[in-house]
């Protein structure tokens, strides 16, 4: 994974794991 990536999937991760 791209380190330019990472930040996003981090943030993508996080909406997901509030998503409820």
């Amino acid at each position: 994974m791209d380190n330019i990536q990472m930040p996003a999937i981090k943030i993508v991760e996080t909406i997901v794991e509030n998503w409820d």
